[in-house]
């Protein structure tokens, strides 16, 4: 069903056209994202995850999608830190790491 408001004028709602794109994380446990929860639409987007001692990325590896494609090329890791580096954002971003826990060998990928 499609509901149409003709002549419906919402411009001094505060609800305009959509200008940004979400940023979502599956983090596994022992990871910590720090970077921004929304960019704005073809704005760059910077984040890191860090890697609690203990742990290490599982085996899944790290995954970036925008729009629902994988990314390639975006991810950069550097012992416990990996950085995320999107040119220009063109859909909604998730970030999944998995991590694995070195002294149980326990993986978790953050899902619920």
């Amino acid at each position: 069903m499609i509901i149409t408001l003709t002549g419906a004028d919402f411009s001094n709602s505060n609800i305009g056209t959509l200008s940004t794109w979400r940023i979502s994380t599956v983090l596994g446990e022992g990871a910590t994202y720090s970077g921004a929860t929304y960019v704005d639409k073809n704005a760059a987007f910077n984040a890191t995850v860090t890697i609690a001692e203990g742990y290490e990325i599982g085996a899944a590896g790290v995954t970036v999608t925008m729009g629902g494609v994988t990314q390639n090329g975006v991810v950069t890791v550097n012992g416990n830190v990996i950085t995320i580096a999107i040119a220009s954002v063109t859909g909604n971003v998730v970030i999944k790491v998995p991590t694995k826990n070195t002294a149980t060998g326990e993986e978790g990928d953050g899902a619920v």
